[in-house]
């Protein structure tokens, strides 16, 4: 590295001047801003909690226009407050005349306006009801049908599942009150007195039963921050399902708070005594989006379930603790508990593996808006599974490239255990942005040899001959076959020749400030003896200006110049995105950070610019051209 690539003159006298640590706390102080966060959730009210299954055909009133029409074709408006149960009774008697199946859903939703303005210990009564009204209109409409018509999709069937998820919706929450959820058996009245007989729960889930510590239904949190709210129509009430942190591997973890959506249903059975048996079934849909219904069951039939995968998500990066990123980066050693490869949901062996790997001063929750868009594809969903990467950016870049390439090569132990794991597993693409595209790359190089080779400017046997001892540390860092499972890499406004950002004064602020560990120290020494052994006229640099992630990305670095002629290895298909500050699809300029000739990959497939500054990667172009990427990797197969 050349002497102009060294720290900005006069930091030293400063140093000396306020001491390191007076001004590491100054500048700290400066930066709260590194602790915002983005999206979080907050607790309902119930009137909008009510909102969250609602739909156009409710009217002014609360209840469907169906029902409005029949109580006021009948003058039977004013009795609704005083007689229901006459009401009730005056319905029944038209659906026996006309045996039409809709007198039942109008049932069905006075039950559920009783239910809104009754006491909490009454309104279950209600919703017991209007969920039997539910199933006898299903029931009823499918013995109408012949074996050769189409059960089509009209309006009726929009206010059935609304009808039928608010009434369950209501039940969830007495079980929840009463601790019923874990009871194997008990029963419940209607508001006409009809027996239901709840059975034991049944669950369909991607973890243990067992580790599962809280349900919540989805609409009773406020989702905040988010572009997108993936969200889906269908049977069925969406949870929040917060599991134990116990479900991840050695190598692949799981966080705290880690929480899987859920859909709950009752599954209806009439019994020879009249009384009716609702089974409970808690229903994991990242493993499953339908549930079916046997023939003889009162709700027969193949349903879609209501899907929400937002709030679980927001529910999870919510209870994340909150952490000062300009803190991990310049004490990376205090931060190691959080650093590792981690799940956001249950690792599925059937789905190929998406690894994210976030820049500097930055964390993965970075990747929240990219990876919420990309799950309201059904075939995302359906085929792929996304981990991320968190590690202290004040790290040398190839130390964070090796921890991850350990991380990976674990997982691959215990991942790949069948064929089917294992095609899966190699199909794995990464996606990098800013240093997380140098750690990718790092990866995946063509050529074992070539980063040490250029480093040094030694080939590799001269290396061996001149090192001995010290062989093994520069083999386990830059001597590293390519990652031999990844088959498709995104790079995000990744500087690949380095950005004249890490020589300006602020970067050489945090390059002096970094604390990095004594071993991390004891090895970069090492690293350093070495060069000058290896180049005794070349100047000494400050192991600052080497050995720190800012450090890393100065054009100047020989490890970056090194990096940018290193080929990847040809099996790899890459693709860049590229932020652009004045505008979109052209080449050139600068997002702000990276200009367009460090970004610019020529190996790489497909290159797309996006309107953006450094943060190309929060951009909804971007969730697009990558959502395209991902869809194209699954054809390609």
């Amino acid at each position: 590295m050349s002497e102009e690539n060294q720290a900005v003159p006069g930091w030293s006298i400063k140093f000396k001047l306020f001491g390191k640590k007076s001004l590491n706390s100054l500048f700290l102080s400066a930066c709260k801003t590194f602790n915002s966060r983005g999206i979080t959730v907050e607790k309902s009210s119930l009137s909008r909690a009510k909102s969250y299954f609602k739909n156009d055909l409710i009217c002014s009133s609360g209840m469907t226009l169906a029902t409005e029409n029949f109580l006021h074709g009948n003058l039977l408006r004013d009795s609704l407050e005083k007689k229901p149960e006459e009401v009730l009774k005056r319905i029944r008697e038209y659906q026996e005349i006309s045996n039409e199946p809709g007198y039942f859903l109008v049932a069905a939703d006075i039950c559920r306006y009783l239910a809104d303005h009754a006491s909490p210990e009454e309104a279950i009564h209600f919703h017991l009801s209007s969920c039997e009204y539910c199933y006898r209109f299903v029931f009823s409409r499918k013995k109408r049908l012949s074996e050769s018509e189409d059960d089509t999709y009209d309006t009726s069937i929009a206010t059935l599942t609304q009808l039928i998820n608010e009434s369950i919706a209501g039940i969830f929450r007495y079980m929840k009150q009463q601790n019923l959820l874990n009871v194997s058996q008990f029963r419940m009245l209607s508001a006409e007195n009809q027996v239901f007989i709840v059975k034991k729960p049944v669950f369909h889930l991607s973890v243990p039963r067992e580790s599962i510590i809280e349900l919540s239904l989805c609409s009773d949190f406020d989702v905040k921050g988010l572009l997108l709210i993936n969200r889906h129509p269908g049977i069925g009430v969406p949870l929040v399902a917060k599991i134990s942190p116990k479900q991840g591997g050695k190598y692949l973890k799981s966080p705290s708070g880690l929480t899987i959506p859920l859909t709950m249903i009752f599954r209806p059975e009439k019994q020879t005594d009249g009384e009716i048996a609702l089974t409970p079934i808690f229903l994991d849909t990242t493993v499953s989006e339908s549930f079916h219904i046997g023939k003889d069951r009162l709700m027969p039939g193949n349903w879609t379930l209501a899907r929400d995968f937002t709030t679980p998500f927001a529910c999870f990066l919510n209870g994340l603790e909150q952490r000062n990123l300009l803190s991990v980066m310049l004490n990376p050693w205090a931060q190691e508990k959080i650093s590792g490869l981690y799940m956001v949901e249950p690792c599925q062996k059937e789905k190929i593996p998406v690894v994210f790997i976030h820049g500097l001063l930055s964390s993965p929750e970075t990747w929240g808006q990219m990876f919420n868009s990309l799950r309201n594809d059904p075939m995302i969903r359906k085929r792929y599974q996304f981990w991320f990467y968190s590690y202290s950016t004040g790290f040398p870049i190839l130390f964070s490239a090796e921890r991850l390439r350990l991380a990976l090569l674990g997982v691959q132990k215990e991942f790949c255990t069948t064929p089917e794991a294992t095609a899966n597993f190699e199909k794995m693409v990464i996606v990098g942005h800013s240093m997380g595209g140098m750690i990718t790359r790092i990866l995946l190089q063509k050529d074992s040899w070539f980063l040490a080779k250029n480093v040094t400017g030694e080939n590799l046997q001269e290396l061996k001959e001149k090192l001995k001892d010290d062989w093994g540390l520069i083999k386990k860092y830059a001597v590293q076959e390519p990652l031999p499972f990844v088959h498709r890499a995104v790079f995000m406004a990744v500087p690949h020749k380095g950005s004249e950002m890490a020589t300006k004064a602020l970067a050489q602020l945090g390059i002096n400030l970094t604390k990095l560990p004594e071993e991390t120290l004891n090895k970069a020494k090492i690293f350093q003896r070495l060069y000058h052994s290896l180049h005794p006229d070349a100047p000494v640099v400050p192991l600052n200006q080497l050995f720190t992630g800012i450090s890393n990305l100065n054009p100047g670095h020989r490890l970056i110049q090194a990096l940018g002629v290193s080929p990847i290895k040809e099996d790899v298909i890459c693709h860049s995105i590229i932020g652009n500050q004045k505008e979109d699809h052209t080449p050139g300029g600068s997002d702000g950070v990276v200009d367009y000739a460090s970004s610019h990959l020529d190996q790489a497939v497909s290159e797309f610019i996006v309107k953006s500054n450094h943060s190309v990667h929060q951009r909804p172009a971007a969730f697009r051209e990558l959502l395209r990427i991902l869809l194209l990797h699954l054809k390609e197969q």
